[in-house]
């Protein structure tokens, strides 16, 4: 897909050469839009892998924390309440999903300030921009650490 993608590019930066100005400009914007969504697209395939290996590694810890759990049970020493703080001491980090739900969170903030900006009079704009765009920012900082 990337090299069909990149074949694309160059045949509309080709193809924009030849034609008048007015049509080369659309066939260029569109060949700069296309390669502006390749690069987003190789964006989130990058994330779906990342998350995809976090999965795979929750998917073994539950694993292996079911059969230590079973281990418990069976000796008596079950204690419930606690497992959580097993199962806690186990996962570690989880940056990309840290990061995906941030982004998802930052993305609703965003639409919530649109959706206030509707409600709000003109002067008050400017103000809700900084608290959501501000909010985001800090979500996405977060996920970062």
């Amino acid at each position: 897909m990337k090299t069909k993608t990149q074949e694309l590019v160059t045949a509309g930066y080709a193809l924009a050469k030849e034609l008048d100005a007015e049509s080369a400009k659309l066939v260029k914007e569109l060949a700069d839009e296309l390669a502006v969504q390749r690069v987003r697209a190789d964006e989130l395939n990058k994330q779906v892998v990342n998350l995809a290996v976090e999965s795979s590694t929750i998917k073994t810890m539950n694993d292996c924390l079911a059969e230590e759990l079973r281990g418990y049970e069976s000796d008596g020493a079950f204690d419930g309440p606690d497992m959580h703080k097993l199962w806690h001491s186990h996962a570690g980090a989880l940056p990309a999903t840290g990061t995906m739900l941030a982004n998802i969170q930052a993305q609703v903030w965003l639409e919530a300030k649109d959706l206030a900006k509707s409600m709000l009079a003109a002067d008050s704009v400017d103000h809700i921009d900084f608290l959501f765009d501000g909010k985001a920012q800090q979500l996405r900082e977060e996920a970062g650490k």
